[in-house]
């Protein structure tokens, strides 16, 4: 895991990306094209400040300034003063600016609708095609129909075949034809790609899908063939070795995958000596690759390390039972070693509890949740209640829900402890369904409730960085803010067990 996925996603307007667009020693304009359903690309081109009119630099501030105020109406004011702009500038570029500012101000609304109006008055411009791309990469359907599908979009906007747009639709186009195992005509529009870069991701991909297709004898030379060019690209100095890693730690993992488990560890010990960083993500996908290769007397140290820290899981601990297995050759005194090994992970953390009792008084709420019943908090008085505020955007919110099925399956027989997952700061009108499909893909026993601007929970309980949560106690108090996710699926659930015994206590 990266530092930057332990993180709490920012507030909406927060992004570092638009910070860097207001911060006029960077001399850089960061273009971010934003249409209906997904970004379709982020690119950064250097523009000197000097190009860029008093006007524009005011007019940015001022946006930044009314959103940052964290309330309906600074948001509003922001989104009245994106209108005014984009109207008074009266051309693609001006609606674009506008629509890109309302993305990062966490309005994707009226930022959709900015580059609609683009589009409708202006049918030739940036904005046109960006909207008809977007309208493109959202079709679903058989392969057949994102072929006839791109080429509509391909027609109304022939524009030069090195622009990254087509490489990226042409992408799409291949993959759905691997998906339906036609893996003829996914290698005829995979050759049409340009960009080195892009085919090697896209090989790897292809090969995924591949091996999910069951094709293993398809997938790997297209992994090794993605592998070869990602080098290729270091090689010639267009990429570091180092940033060349983590493509090759996915590599790695997808010949684990294909049960080819010397190569993959060969692929692996490399990555794992020559980066940087030992995420831990890392540290498990070396150690399960090694235990594969019957080598895992080697990695018992590491395992013990990543189960003491926490990071502990069901995955995690298969491995580790793999491990002492190997090393010992029975399973004599693995339970109590890893009784052992929690123990202390449960100590430090009991120990090391920054969190300190906030003992002000939740504010009220009553949301829906996915079945469209209503839930009241203040009906919940007398239990100790557990809310998570999250996005379906929010990387860091998503890694935390592994952990977060493990607390409410511990509490599932306590009627005393009430989860609420509180699905806040969505960038689409309507998250319900995409929500819903979240939620039982990954087989969540959550209780999830819907938050938006009328309703405006979050802002009320002043959440400034998701994912965050707070626990309750009974008698409607605000106990403790948890604000973030390191990563480890123990630790955290340990960490929210002790708290939320504390809340008892305090009841």
């Amino acid at each position: 895991m990266n530092a930057s996925d332990q993180l709490p996603c920012p507030l909406k307007g927060r992004e570092l990306i638009f910070s860097l667009l207001l911060t006029n020693e960077y001399g850089m304009k960061i273009i971010v094209v934003r249409f209906i359903g997904l970004i379709a690309a982020c690119f950064i081109t250097s523009v000197s400040y000097a190009q860029q009119s008093q006007e524009d630099s005011l007019f940015v501030d001022k946006c930044m300034k009314l959103a940052m105020l964290g309330t309906s109406e600074g948001q509003t004011a922001a989104a009245n003063e994106l209108k005014a702009y984009a109207a008074r500038k009266n051309d693609a570029k001006g609606y674009m600016d506008a629509a890109q500012i309302a993305f990062f101000l966490g309005n994707p609304i009226l930022s959709d609708s900015l580059m609609k109006i683009a589009a409708e008055k202006f049918p030739k411009s940036e904005a046109a095609k960006t909207v008809a791309y977007g309208t493109f990469m959202t079709t679903t359907g058989n392969a057949q129909a994102i072929e006839a599908a791109y080429h509509k979009w391909k027609a109304a906007f022939p524009e030069a075949a090195a622009d990254p747009f087509y490489d990226a639709g042409t992408a799409k186009v291949a993959l759905a034809y691997a998906k339906e195992k036609n893996y003829k005509s996914s290698n005829a529009w995979t050759a049409q790609l340009i960009d080195e870069s892009e085919k090697a991701d896209l090989e790897l991909e292809r090969a995924q899908v591949a091996l999910e297709n069951g094709d293993t004898a398809i997938a790997i030379p297209l992994m090794d063939t993605a592998a070869t060019i990602a080098r290729n690209i270091a090689a010639s100095g267009k990429q570091s070795r180092i940033a060349l890693m983590p493509f090759l730690g996915k590599y790695a993992m997808l010949l684990y995958q294909a049960k080819k488990y010397p190569a993959a560890l060969q692929v692996m010990e490399e990555v794992y000596q020559h980066s940087p960083e030992k995420s831990i993500e890392l540290e498990k996908n070396y150690a399960l690759i090694m235990a594969a290769n019957k080598r895992g007397s080697e990695i018992l140290p590491l395992l013990s390390k990543l189960v003491k820290e926490g990071h502990g899981n069901s995955a995690l601990l298969a491995i580790l039972k793999d491990a002492w297995l190997q090393d010992k050759g029975s399973l004599e005194g693995y339970d109590a070693f890893v009784a052992g090994l929690r123990a202390d992970m449960a100590k430090r953390v009991r120990e090391g509890l920054k969190q300190q009792p906030v003992n002000e008084p939740a504010p009220p709420f009553t949301l829906k949740d996915l079945d469209n019943r209503t839930v009241a908090l203040q009906d919940l008085k007398g239990k100790i209640v557990i809310l998570d505020f999250w996005a379906t955007w929010c990387g860091p919110c998503k890694k935390s829900f592994p952990a977060m099925k493990m607390a409410v399956e511990k509490y599932k027989s306590d009627p005393k402890v009430k989860f609420l997952f509180i699905d806040c700061m969505e960038r689409v009108a309507d998250p319900s369904e995409m929500v819903r499909k979240f939620i039982n893909t990954n087989n969540y026993p959550f209780t999830v409730l819907f938050d938006n601007s009328k309703t405006r929970v979050a802002e009320r309980y002043k959440v400034t960085g998701i994912p965050v949560k707070f626990i309750i106690d009974g008698n409607g108090k605000i106990r403790y803010r948890i604000l973030g996710f390191e990563g480890g699926d123990d630790a955290a659930v340990e960490e929210l067990s002790a708290l939320i015994e504390m809340a008892k206590k305090a009841s």
